[in-house]
C-alpha cells in the first residue's frame, strides 16, 4: 500500500529459471513501465545482486522479496512476478517460489522499506491471497488482488 502499483509492474508469465534471471526480468518490468531509467538498470541490478548474495530473500510459502536501496529511484517502487511452475529461490523453507515481489527504494527510505516489507509479508502470509495470485490470468487481476487486501 505504500507503493504505487500499476498493472504495468506485474508480470504473470514468468517461466521457471534461476532467481538471478527472474530478478533481471522484474527490473525489466520496471524499466518498461518507466519506473526506472534504462541507463540505471545495471546499477540497480548490482544493488539487488549484492543484497541477494548476503542472504536469500526467498522466505516461506513460495514467496520471495528481493529488495535493495538504490538511488536510481526517488520513491518506493515494486514489481510483482508470478511463476506458476515455481523456481528455486533458495527459500528458507526449501520449497519452490511462485510469487516474487521486487522492491527498490531510495537510501532515504530505509524506515519506510521496513514497514513496506512487513506489509508485503503480512499480505502474502494469507494463503487465500497466495492461491488467488498463483492462478490469476492477467496483470490486471493480480493488481486487483493486491489492492483489495
Amino acid at each position: 500500500k505504500e507503493c504505487d502499483w500499476s498493472s504495468d509492474v506485474c508480470s504473470s508469465d514468468l517461466e521457471p529459471q534461476d532467481k538471478w534471471t527472474v530478478i533481471e526480468k522484474l527490473v525489466d518490468v520496471l524499466v518498461n513501465a518507466n519506473e526506472i531509467n534504462s541507463h540505471d538498470k545495471n546499477e540497480l541490478l548490482e544493488a539487488l545482486y549484492e543484497r541477494e548474495k548476503r542472504m536469500s530473500t526467498g522466505i516461506e510459502h513460495g514467496v520471495a522479496i528481493p529488495h535493495a536501496a538504490c538511488d536510481v529511484v526517488n520513491r518506493m517502487t515494486a514489481a510483482l512476478g508470478i511463476c506458476n511452475h515455481g523456481l528455486d529461490f533458495e527459500a528458507l523453507d526449501g520449497r519452490p517460489t511462485h510469487l516474487i515481489v521486487l522492491l527498490v527504494y531510495p537510501q532515504t527510505a530505509l524506515q519506510q522499506h521496513i514497514k513496506t516489507l512487513a506489509n508485503i509479508v503480512t499480505l502474502l502470509n494469507d494463503e487465500s491471497v497466495r492461491r488467488r495470485l498463483k492462478v490469476c490470468k492477467s496483470r490486471k487481476e493480480a493488481l486487483e488482488i493486491i489492492q483489495l487486501e
